[in-house]
């Protein structure tokens, strides 16, 4: 595999061209945009945790989960309802 890079001229990754000689069909190329941080609001709750609301046009911009204060985990996610094992690591809810 080969990877070409492209820059944007204040030196960030514009598109990255990859290019595999045994498996053609594994050839992509990336492109890459920068988000209107801007345009985005930053919270903490007491834990640290952290809600994302983007004022711009893009809506996957946007990460706010609601937490429980008792127990520091997440209630609701913008892709749904979370779950935990009983170890209390997240086992299905993603944003």
């Amino acid at each position: 595999m080969t990877g070409v890079p492209t820059w944007n001229p204040n030196g960030s990754l514009q598109q990255l061209a990859i290019s595999d000689a045994l498996y053609t069909g594994n050839t992509q190329t990336c492109h890459y945009v920068h988000d209107p941080l801007w345009g985005q609001t930053f919270n903490y709750d007491p834990f640290g945790n952290i809600s994302i609301s983007n004022y711009g046009s893009d809506p996957g911009g946007t990460f706010m989960p609601t937490y429980n204060a008792a127990t520091n985990r997440y209630l609701s996610l913008p892709s749904g309802s979370p779950t935990y094992d009983a170890n209390g690591n997240l086992t299905s809810g993603r944003r």
